[in-house]
């Protein structure tokens, strides 16, 4: 077993041969010193388990070399041998740190073995308690490490499960347009023929007409048939016209709630925003009342690669809020672009060029403090009952797979202001940084 190692620290060298002749024969491990410069230089050299120091010293008071051990050895032990100092002295030397304090003259020497034995105990008491202390520090580090995995664990499963039931509800409407769709087109498209026809049928209706009233002798009255018949017949034209193009709306409007459902669709293809963005306008059309406007600045964008109905489905949830947000009176403004830089937040192996499709409101905007929270699961701007807080984190999840982020804004202008940045060439992604709002 190694012997514990004894700094003594006097000046008067009968006392210090003989401490550490005694410190010997006790089986320490005895270190000598004149004062406290040459101390410190020991103890800078080696490990010293215990310090043994008196006050009155040359070079450097005691107190002043117990304020350096404190200062840069505080876990090891000093106690006090001193004949001269004062109470003040004492006082000063607890203060420091001191552990004891053993009068002068050292007789009987039993003294500063027992001492030095506490003052041992004491250190490896303290060491035990500073590894324990650490370890506990370390453990706890790794639970709250822990929690906090177990926290981001349950909060990814909970969004799959909101993304899951919303993707259900999703899928279940989709089948339900797609079927609405299919049945009104079968009809719409009979109309659509029959207009055709009525078309063709008054064209020769109107030829006969004109033949019959060739054939009336009075010039005046012939001229008055024709010149009723081609009333008519202009009226008729544009009644048909009307239907045509109603007709024509009709299948539009369809053929836009069968792309936006897309029932069971789950491959990659290639979509157009400003189609997918005019799609989630008819969906949520009846809501947009005479007194709102929608201005629209589309540029011309390439297609990117993705889902086409999840991706409608982010536009349907960003337009509602956005509807939400104006009420009965207001504007929103659509817009497509291109972008030269990737968003903050992107996975850095997801290469650009970017596209961005805008959705813009005139209403009060979102609070300040909600910015970095809009797209948690469940929470949400809106007065209790009239929204679920689902809608952004589920958009959000569909676009962090198109490999792109949404930022949100307050436009400087007024409103809230989204922009969904998805890749020219989308690579699935199902990572998780942070949405950071757009600067």
């Amino acid at each position: 077993m190694s012997r514990a190692a004894v700094l003594v620290v006097e000046d008067e060298a009968a006392n210090r041969d003989a401490l550490v002749d005694y410190l010997e024969d006790e089986g320490f491990e005895p270190l000598a010193a004149t004062d406290g410069v040459e101390a410190l230089a020991l103890l800078s050299a080696r490990a010293v388990d215990v310090v043994i120091t008196d006050l009155k010293m040359p070079r450097m008071p005691g107190l002043e070399f117990l304020e350096q051990v404190r200062a840069r050895w505080p876990e090891v032990p000093c106690i006090i041998v001193s004949g001269q100092g004062t109470m003040s002295d004492l006082i000063s030397a607890v203060r420091l740190g001191a552990y004891d304090f053993i009068e002068k003259p050292l007789v009987p020497l039993d003294r500063v073995a027992i001492a030095l034995r506490r003052a041992l105990d004491h250190g490896r008491l303290r060491r035990d308690n500073r590894a324990t202390l650490a370890e506990l520090e370390r453990r706890n580090a790794s639970l709250a490490e822990s929690n906090a995995a177990l926290a981001r664990a349950k909060a990814e499963l909970e969004e799959a499960q909101h993304q899951l039931v919303h993707a259900g509800k999703m899928a279940a409407l989709g089948e339900m347009v797609a079927g609405v769709a299919h049945e009104i087109n079968n009809p719409m498209g009979f109309v659509y023929s029959n207009v055709r026809v009525l078309g063709e049928a008054l064209e020769s209706l109107e030829q006969l007409a004109r033949a019959q009233a060739q054939l009336n002798r009075d010039a005046g009255a012939r001229a008055e048939t024709v010149a009723e018949i081609d009333r008519h017949a202009r009226r008729i034209e544009r009644l048909l016209e009307g239907c045509r193009v109603g007709t024509e709306r009709t299948r539009e409007i369809i053929e836009r709630l069968r792309r936006f459902a897309r029932p069971g669709e789950a491959t990659l293809h290639t979509i157009d925003l400003v189609e997918n963005l005019e799609a989630a306008v008819t969906f949520v059309s009846h809501r947009i009342g005479e007194e709102i406007q929608v201005h629209r600045d589309y540029q011309a964008v390439p297609r990117v690669l993705g889902r086409g109905g999840e991706i409608n489905q982010v536009f349907v949830n960003l337009l509602a809020n956005a509807l939400d947000a104006v009420g009965d009176r207001g504007h929103l403004w659509l817009a497509t672009r291109e972008r030269a830089e990737a968003p903050p937040g992107v996975a850095r192996e997801v290469p650009g060029p970017w596209v961005e499709a805008v959705i813009r409101d005139s209403g009060r905007g979102f609070p300040a403090d909600a910015a970095a929270r809009l797209f948690e699961p469940f929470y949400t701007t809106k007065p209790p009952g009239q929204g679920t807080g689902l809608g952004l984190s589920v958009s959000y999840g569909i676009v962090r797979y198109h490999g792109g982020v949404i930022e949100a804004r307050n436009h400087p202008d007024g409103g809230a202001e989204f922009r969904v940045v998805l890749p020219l060439i989308a690579a699935p992604n199902r990572g998780k940084p942070r949405a950071e709002p757009a600067a």
